[in-house]
């Protein structure tokens, strides 16, 4: 059996949220861990807002 059309586009979905949630996650955990990172605030602004538009992407 091949696939449909509509399973290959689901599928490019599927791996764009897996890498967007991976992103996340990675953001996430350099936010948290800011103090280690010593990152200007305005650096850390622009992750944060990022990480807002991942997660709106991925919900």
């Amino acid at each position: 059996m091949s696939e449909k059309p509509d399973d290959k586009i689901l599928g490019l979905f599927a791996s764009r949220k897996a890498i967007l949630t991976i992103l996340s996650s990675q953001f996430d955990g350099l936010v948290k861990d800011k103090t280690n990172y010593n990152l200007p605030i305005e650096l850390t602004q622009e992750i944060n807002l990022k990480m807002r538009k991942i997660k709106l992407l991925t919900s």
